[in-house]
């Protein structure tokens, strides 16, 4: 998350992390960071492309930058799913091993 105190609008910075304790989630931007420059250097590239190569257009430029962001967008959807996914089947399997002992 990239700002958590603008997602609950009148918490404070801890009252956020006592709720998300609570809920057995973290707020760790780790994977926030990653995402976020990795968006940055692809955006570097396409720019970098575009101004060493004389004869670039705008079209394509534009098309690359659109096809980052789509990119961008469904890659973090994604990794969302698959945190989510890790977390629910650690949690089914703790639930199993405490049912187990």
């Amino acid at each position: 998350m990239w700002n958590p105190l603008a997602a609950v609008p009148g918490a404070t910075l801890g009252q956020i992390r006592a709720d998300m304790a609570r809920a057995n989630e973290h707020l760790n931007a780790d994977w926030v960071v990653a995402w976020g420059g990795i968006g940055i250097l692809l955006a570097a590239v396409v720019a970098l492309v575009a101004t060493v190569r004389s004869t670039s257009r705008v079209k394509p430029v534009v098309a690359a930058y659109l096809v980052l962001l789509v990119s961008a967008a469904s890659l973090l959807a994604l990794i969302v799913l698959i945190i989510r996914a890790a977390r629910g089947a650690a949690e089914r399997a703790a639930a199993r091993a405490g049912g187990l002992g």
